[in-house]
C-alpha cells in the first residue's frame, strides 16, 4: 500500500512540475513530452526528453532522471537517475537537488552518504523546496552528516513549515 502511495506521489509530483518547468521554458519538444505522458504514454514522454536532455535541458534531464528513479517508461536504473538528476541539479533545478540529497540520504542505488545529503538539500533549499527544509532539519535532528543541532533542526522544520510543508509544523 505504501508503496503504491509512493508511485501516486511521484506521478503527482512529475507532472506538476512538468507543467511549471513547460511553461517557463516553452520549448515544442519538451512539451510533446509533457503530452505524451499526460496521455499515459510515458516511453515517448521519456524518448523526447531524452533528447533534450542529452542538449543540456535541466527539466528534461530531471524528467528523466526522474523515469530512471522510478523505473516509470523505462526500465529502474539507480545509476541512471543518479546521472539525471546530478546534470540537472547542477544546473539548479531545486527538484533534482532534492532528489539528489533523497538518493544519497536513504543509500537508494549509492551508498548511503549524508553529507552529499547535506549539500543537496542544502541547495535546494536556499531555492525555496520545502521538502529539502525539512530533510535538513531531519539529518540536523539525528546529527547525520552534520553535528547533532536541536535549534538548527527545529529552525528547518520550522522554515519548513512557512514554506508550505505541514510535517514541519509539528516542530513549532
Amino acid at each position: 500500500m505504501q508503496r503504491w502511495i509512493k508511485t501516486l506521489l511521484s506521478i503527482m509530483l512529475l507532472v506538476s512540475t512538468m507543467n511549471v518547468f513547460a511553461q517557463r521554458e516553452e520549448d515544442p519538444v519538451f512539451e510533446q513530452g509533457v503530452e505524451a505522458y499526460k496521455r499515459g504514454d510515458h516511453a515517448t514522454a521519456f524518448k523526447l526528453w531524452l533528447s533534450r536532455a542529452e542538449q543540456g535541458e535541466m527539466s528534461a534531464q530531471f524528467n528523466v532522471g526522474r523515469m530512471y528513479d522510478d523505473g516509470d517508461g523505462v526500465e529502474q536504473d539507480k545509476q541512471q537517475a543518479l546521472k539525471w538528476y546530478q546534470k540537472s541539479a547542477e544546473q539548479n533545478h531545486p527538484d533534482a537537488q532534492y532528489h539528489l540529497g533523497l538518493m544519497y540520504s536513504e543509500g537508494d542505488g549509492i551508498a548511503q552518504d549524508f553529507k552529499q545529503a547535506y549539500k543537496w538539500y542544502s541547495q535546494a533549499a536556499l531555492l525555496g523546496d520545502a521538502r529539502a527544509l525539512y530533510n535538513l532539519g531531519t539529518l540536523y535532528a539525528n546529527g547525520e552528516g552534520v553535528e547533532r543541532n536541536w535549534d538548527r533542526a527545529k529552525m528547518y522544520f520550522k522554515q519548513a513549515c512557512k514554506a508550505g510543508l505541514p510535517e514541519g509544523c509539528d516542530w513549532e
